[in-house]
């Protein structure tokens, strides 16, 4: 019965949700973007920075296979790094393909 009324007040709050806009205002005039295209900018930018570090531990393994100059150990730790790299990067492109093709349906789905 307590959640019951601790929940009352936040009731009204959600009456509307399925009326919230389908596109964001910018500021400088009438200019409006698409919500899905804010997403997929987002996304986009994140799997590029996720991709720019992968590609960056990669060269960083590369370096240090290089300058391991015999020592196994360090040359494992740079075979390693190098194989998480690439496994980075074979996660992050399918990552992008996923959810462009999802954003892409559901821009196709009829309202």
């Amino acid at each position: 019965m307590t959640g019951i009324l601790m929940a009352l007040p936040f009731s009204g709050a959600f009456a509307g949700v399925n009326d919230l806009p389908n596109e964001v205002p910018c500021k400088g005039g009438n200019c409006t973007t698409d919500v899905t295209q804010l997403i997929t900018t987002v996304i986009n930018w994140v799997l590029g920075f996720a991709a720019l570090i992968a590609v960056l531990f990669l060269i960083f393994g590369g370096i240090i296979y290089i300058a391991s100059a015999g020592n196994k150990e360090r040359a494992e730790q740079a075979r390693k790094t190098i194989l998480y790299a690439v496994i980075g990067l074979v996660v992050i492109v399918l990552s992008y393909f996923i959810a462009n093709l999802v954003i892409g349906l559901a821009n196709k789905v009829p309202s």
